[in-house]
């Protein structure tokens, strides 16, 4: 984590004086041998990658291997996305990787002022560029890697899909939105949290739509979230939850 000079930067933190970029946890031989040998068994690889210095070594990674096994469907996801160089953007499309975001995260939270003190302002507010990643063509997915937090812990999907439409912890519509150019829609939020996931575990068939033939996963709200003000997504009351074509749920 930032905090602790843990994330692996593209650009030194500001509070040292020497040139701490971070470390990585894994050597990039290692990371890029591990992929290749995952990837030349049709095996999906998840990776969690924690600044833009982390972000782009995942990539490289990814890129070598999809070159040298030849195998460029299997999935692969890099999760948080939080500091991601625009040149590196469009390199998930590319390569066929899902961005994987806990997006609760995504709002000027106490967290946001203490991980600036580290890595500096600008890349703070600049963080989860979910929009962009979305509008290069890459699966962005939104998840919520409860119960870690570097402030709001929740599992809560209303409250992650209001978090990503207005840019701001749920329930403070007097807050500064947080870059808010990197905000989305409702039905993108949706579409996210749903479709995208089961793209990005290789459930599409299964999961992620009401679709005939599809698993039976939904839930009835008491008001339409296309129709309500966004700071009252994460209110809304859900009088019914199926799983699987059965009610495990009903107010």
């Amino acid at each position: 984590m930032p905090e602790g000079h843990t994330a692996f930067l593209l650009t030194p933190y500001i509070d040292s004086h020497n040139e701490d970029f971070g470390q990585p946890m894994i050597s990039k031989a290692d990371l890029t041998s591990n992929i290749e040998t995952y990837f030349s068994q049709d095996i999906p690889v998840h990776i969690h990658a924690i600044g833009g210095g982390a972000v782009r070594m995942s990539l490289d990674a990814i890129e070598t291997a999809r070159t040298s096994t030849g195998n460029v469907s299997v999935r692969a996801t890099i999760a948080h996305m939080d500091f991601v160089h625009p040149e590196d953007i469009p390199r998930f499309s590319a390569l066929n990787v899902t961005a994987q975001t806990s997006i609760q995260w995504a709002a000027r939270d106490p967290s946001y002022f203490n991980i600036g003190s580290f890595v500096g302002m600008d890349k703070v507010e600049n963080a989860y560029p979910v929009r962009s990643i979305m509008m290069s063509g890459a699966n962005q997915s939104f998840g919520a890697d409860w119960p870690a937090s570097a402030y709001l812990s929740t599992y809560r999907p209303l409250e992650l899909i209001e978090a990503a439409v207005t840019r701001r912890l749920p329930g403070t519509p007097d807050m500064p939105a947080r870059n808010a150019d990197q905000a989305v829609t409702v039905a993108e939020a949706i579409v996210a949290m749903t479709r995208n996931t089961a793209i990005q575990v290789g459930e599409l068939d299964a999961l992620g739509s009401l679709t005939e033939g599809k698993r039976a996963d939904l839930v009835l709200l008491k008001h339409n979230l296309f129709e309500i003000p966004q700071e009252s997504i994460s209110t809304t009351p859900v009088l019914m939850t199926v799983v699987n074509g059965q009610v495990v749920h009903r107010q």
